[in-house]
């Protein structure tokens, strides 16, 4: 039997199907308009708004489907019209596990309201991080099945998602939510958030197999949520150095090349230049920095250093 459904898949089915981490095809052409379809797009049956927030098909002309007097052009909006922002408080407990305090917001300029949301994780084995279950609740996977979307050199990892029951609001415009909680062995890393409205985008199954074919990058987790750089239990036992200024580095060139870190700050920059350094280099001295975080990012930044490389901040 075939399975044909296509959508923004729940937390169950990730965990249960193990979706890929990356497309299976390559991302639909941006829709030019019922009245620009040229003939160079003949067979395309499927595409994406130039605003990415709606999924426009074309049914091919001769299918049966089409001559059941069907619509020919069906638009499917995939609310995700999100301004996500997430900051995260890290302490460590006296039995020095690590605990992650997550505040969401939704920015005013939204359009939908966020009912699901996610973090990339590592895949370790006898690892399983505690979290918070009050009223968004959620679960774990266990295989990697999400790249790191902020993070493409970084490796692929598992999802731990919080989503609302129903009868709890969503995280509408202009609003935030906190109480979302990790505690883990695990120490802090650069990782990625993934937001959703949690809404399922039901795609008629009877629509003809070849729009179902074109349809198959849509099956990635990751497509159609909104990603955010954050913090997260990412160094467990065994993680190197390396890895862990790898981490970091990665994460400090995405919040610049984003424009939430600015280029000229002195403690950026003296991070950053220490970390590309090879911090190998003297593995039991803590390392100093001249100059004192500034602002909530820098200083979660200088509290994952702190946690993972003795960092010593003035």
């Amino acid at each position: 039997m075939t399975i044909r459904i296509v959508g923004l898949i729940g937390f169950a089915c990730l965990a249960l199907f193990g979706q890929p981490s990356a497309a299976s095809s390559p991302e639909a052409p941006q829709w030019p308009g019922a009245g620009s379809l040229s003939k160079s797009l003949e067979g395309q049956y499927v595409f994406v708004t130039p605003e990415r927030d709606a999924l426009m098909i074309r049914v091919p002309p001769n299918s049966d489907y089409a001559r059941s007097g069907k619509p020919g052009i069906i638009r499917y909006d995939l609310h995700n019209r999100l301004r996500p922002a997430v900051a995260v408080r890290l302490s460590v407990t006296q039995k020095v596990n690590y605990v992650y305090e997550y505040a969401v917001d939704n920015a005013t300029p939204a359009s939908d309201s966020i009912g699901t949301w996610s973090l990339v994780i590592p895949s370790v084995d006898g690892e399983k991080p505690v979290m918070s279950c009050g009223e968004w609740c959620g679960g774990l996977s266990f295989a990697p099945i999400i790249r790191q979307v902020e993070m493409p050199d970084q490796p692929k990892g598992r999802a731990v998602m919080w989503t609302r029951p129903n009868g709890i609001s969503p995280i509408g415009p202009s609003e935030s939510r906190r109480g979302f909680r990790i505690e883990s062995s695990c120490r802090p890393g650069f990782t990625t958030a993934l937001f959703s409205s949690g809404i399922w985008v039901n795609i008629d199954q009877d629509l003809p197999n070849e729009v179902f074919k074109q349809l198959e990058f849509f099956n990635d987790p990751t497509w159609g949520n909104i990603p955010v750089l954050t913090f997260g239990p990412m160094f467990c036992a065994g993680s190197s150095r390396q890895a862990i200024a790898g981490n970091l580095i990665s994460g400090i060139k995405r919040l610049l090349e984003t424009k939430r870190l600015d280029p000229k700050s002195e403690f950026v920059r003296d991070v950053l230049a220490w970390l590309i350094s090879e911090p190998e280099n003297n593995p039991g001295e803590a390392a100093h920095v001249g100059h004192s975080p500034s602002g909530e990012l820098e200083a979660e930044i200088a509290k994952a250093l702190e946690l993972n490389l003795s960092f010593k901040i003035p």
